[in-house]
């Protein structure tokens, strides 16, 4: 039986609770939180909402907090066992105060009332010691997630990188949305072309699946897309992109 604490009450904690506690050889002993949101007694866990009131023997503790905040909430917590961080950004020295420290980073977008299956949801594991890392690794296996080693320098990138992928392409969607509507169509629309855009990328690598006027240097279609564009927030950005494929294809063109 692993024993875990979770420390704080945003998407990510919501997610590991949900894995967790669907796992009979993983119990939850405590969930901390600073300021309760209301619907943490559905999970029937012990809560609190004082740092000196955290249990001190528990085998993992899951600091699952804003980036920001991670650094000074480590040097207040004061425990004996494992202390992870579940950040993308924020390298493992931060919980340098604890004698055992790692990091289990899942690499997913998270939503609390659309909470993805465990299968789509990489683990990022990082630790000082074996033990450390192999404990880890056995929760991860214990909910049936994929796990990859992913030290300090390799998670930044690839928190860059998911930055792009997923972030900056919704915001992407955002604005198609927002044309559909002003122009009274469904963005529903769209959605067969996003999802077969993204089946595609399991069986080609991106550059090869980019298609669309920038990458043919369509002249015609891009001026009157820009005109279309004139009286709106997103000509400038139209642009650039354009001219970002174009120079990342160059070669090609």
């Amino acid at each position: 039986m692993i024993e875990v604490v979770i420390l704080g009450n945003g998407r990510t904690a919501h997610f590991l609770i949900s894995q967790f506690i669907a796992c009979n050889q993983i119990k939850i002993k405590q969930w901390y939180m600073r300021q309760p949101k209301g619907d943490e007694s559905q999970f029937l866990i012990e809560t609190t909402t004082a740092l000196t009131s955290v249990i001190k023997n528990a085998d993992i503790y899951f600091i699952c907090i804003s980036d920001d905040a991670i650094a000074s909430f480590s040097k207040s917590l004061t425990v004996s066992g494992l202390v992870v961080h579940t950040a993308g950004s924020i390298p493992l020295q931060i919980l340098n105060d604890h004698q055992q420290k790692g990091v289990f980073y899942p690499l997913q977008t998270l939503s609390k009332n659309a909470l993805p299956q465990i299968d789509r949801v990489p683990i990022c594991i990082e630790a000082e010691k074996k033990d450390d890392f192999d404990l880890l690794t056995r929760l991860a296996s214990l909910i049936n997630a994929k796990y990859y080693s992913v030290d300090s320098t390799q998670r930044a990138t690839l928190h860059l990188a998911a930055v792009f992928a997923n972030n900056f392409s919704n915001h992407l969607y955002a604005i198609s949305a927002d044309l559909c509507k002003k122009n009274q169509l469904p963005f529903e629309i769209l959605h067969p072309l996003i999802i077969e855009t993204a089946q595609k990328l399991q069986t080609l690598p991106p550059q090869e699946a980019q298609t669309g006027p920038a990458i043919r240097n369509d002249h015609q279609t891009l001026k009157k897309h820009l005109k279309q564009l004139s009286t709106t927030p997103y000509m400038e950005l139209y642009e650039s992109l354009t001219q970002s494929i174009q120079k990342y294809h160059e070669e090609k063109l």
